[in-house]
């Protein structure tokens, strides 16, 4: 089936090495951002005892500010995950979706008059809004 196309092995070398240092920037981001996240929430208790508040700094408690704070950043990172791939998905759809629209769009010119019968409704729209205008300079 893909006898005709033609691409050699350093094609397919080069395209796996952009692909692997793409997926590795991406998840030494995040983990360079987990472990900013964890020590922050290592820190918390003892800035809040600083400014006032009692709270607990022992390392369980420590330990608990950690989980609750790395699983917060995995919530958010799986949200930003869905939305990327709806954003991909939606830009998708309407690539393909853009023929239907021109075909839509040049079935109803040719059916319903094109340009000038939408002429006419901006025409129609126009006169509507200055009567409406008209009738609240009156009141």
């Amino acid at each position: 089936m893909l006898s005709g196309i033609a691409i050699s092995d350093s094609v397919i070398l080069v395209i796996l090495l952009a692909v692997f240092i793409v997926v590795g920037y991406k998840v030494l981001t995040i983990l360079r951002n987990a472990i900013i996240i964890a020590v922050l929430a290592a820190i918390f208790p003892y800035a809040l005892n600083y400014f006032g508040a009692h709270f607990s700094t022992t390392i369980s408690s420590e330990i608990r500010y950690i989980a609750v704070a790395l699983g917060l950043y995995l919530i958010y990172e799986i949200i930003i995950l869905i939305f990327g791939i709806g954003r991909f998905f939606w830009a998708a759809l309407k690539i393909l979706a853009t023929p239907i629209v021109w075909i839509g769009a040049a079935i109803k010119k040719l059916l319903f008059g094109g340009k000038k019968e939408e002429k006419e409704e901006k025409k129609g729209k126009g006169s509507e809004k200055e009567k409406e205008d008209e009738n609240k300079k009156e009141d």
